[in-house]
Formats: C-alpha cells, structure tokens, sequence
C-alpha cells in the first residue's frame, strides 16, 4: 500500500518540530543540572546526571514519534509499527538508566566500604552487559519472539566464538582470575620483572593500567 506523501508531510513536521524543541529543552535542563551538581558535595547528583544523559536522547525521539503519530492518518498497519517502535526506545532506554544507576551505585559503594570486590573495568563491564542483555530479552520478548531457541542458536555460536576468540577469553579470565585472588587490586603499589613499577588504577578484561611515579600510563596485557 502506497502512503501519498501528503499524508506524510505534517506527521512529520509535527515529529521534527517536536525533536527540537525536546532537544533545546534537555539541553537547558542538562545545564543546570550541571550547575545544579556543581555546588553538591555528594556524589548521588553526579550519578543521576551521568545515568540521564543518553537515555533522554532515546526520550526526546520516542516523544517525538509519538505525536508524528497522534497527528498522522496512517493506516493502522503503520501505527502499530510506529507504536512499537516507541516501546522499544522506552525499554531501551530505561535498561540503559537502569544499567548506568547500577554501576554508578556499585562503583560508588565498593569505594565507600570495605567490601572485597574491586570496582575495576572487567567487573563493572560485566555487571553492565547483564543488565543490557537483559534488557534485549525483555524487547525481544516484547515483539513476541521466542527467547529460549534464540539461546540455544546463542549457545551454539557462543562455542564458535569462544573458540575464535580464545586469545581474548583468556586474558578476561585472567583479569577475573586476578580480582578473585586478590593478590592486585586498584591501589596496589606493584614492580614488574622488566623493573617499571606503579600504583594500578584498573583492570580491565584486556590489561591491567598501572601509573608510575612519573604519572606515566603502563599498560599490561
């Protein structure tokens, strides 16, 4: 079914008008919050902030498609597509939120109390990509696709991308291996054989940053 274009022309500048506005007004509002968390001491504002920032892009467009379709004369077709396409920005969205308060929350705990589990980059990556999966699953299910055979297609093309990327699989658990022993952890003062020593500052599923004295970056695989 063809759409004429008429129909077409002020759903969408309804939609773009919409963006822009939207976008002028989160970047007044960003601003002072920026303002806002300059003049706090606790990091709780700084989080709420930083976890905002993206997501309310995916806002400002959902909101946008939205009244494209309030104001259009789509076949219904059309606006069921349009409908989830907004959901699917919503719950995305809201995973990202939700992803960056928890790591941010994490990493702000793990630095405050004595807990043994380091707030390193493998760690909170790992703990980041559990929620966005997560989050896909609940899209996927969402548009009515079966999850349990998208697994086992996932399980078998896991192994084969285990096996290709061995190398890399190695050298994440590894950094797992090296937070779980606690022999380093961020902080830590360390020498290496080849004599360069440092404080590490992270670990990460591909290396371990350690600075100098000198404040030089040393980089360990």
């Amino acid at each position: 079914m063809k759409i004429p274009l008429e129909r077409l022309f002020i759903p969408s500048v309804v939609s773009v008008s919409s963006m822009v506005a939207l976008f002028i007004v989160r970047g007044i509002v960003i601003h002072f919050l920026k303002r806002w968390t300059a003049r706090s001491e606790t990091s709780v504002r700084t989080v709420v902030l930083r976890s905002l920032r993206t997501p309310s892009i995916f806002w400002c467009i959902a909101i946008g498609l939205y009244f494209a379709v309030e104001f259009s004369d789509l076949p219904r077709k059309y606006v069921n597509i349009a409908d989830k396409a907004i959901s699917i920005l919503l719950i995305f969205s809201a995973t990202v939120v939700i992803a960056n308060l928890a790591v941010r929350a994490f990493e702000n705990y793990t630095q405050r109390s004595d807990i043994n589990i380091p707030a390193t980059g493998i760690i909170l990556g790992v703990f980041r990509a559990a929620i966005i999966i997560a989050g896909i699953l609940v899209i996927l299910n969402f548009l009515g696709i079966s999850i349990a055979p998208l697994l086992t297609a996932l399980g078998v093309g896991g192994l084969a991308v285990a096996l290709a990327l061995k190398d890399t699989l190695s050298n994440l658990f590894a950094g797992l291996h090296i937070i779980a022993s606690k022999q380093v952890r961020p902080g830590d003062h360390i020498k290496l054989n080849s004599g360069e020593e440092g404080v590490v500052t992270d670990i990460t599923w591909r290396s371990t940053t350690i600075t100098s004295p000198a404040r030089n970056i040393i980089i360990v695989p």
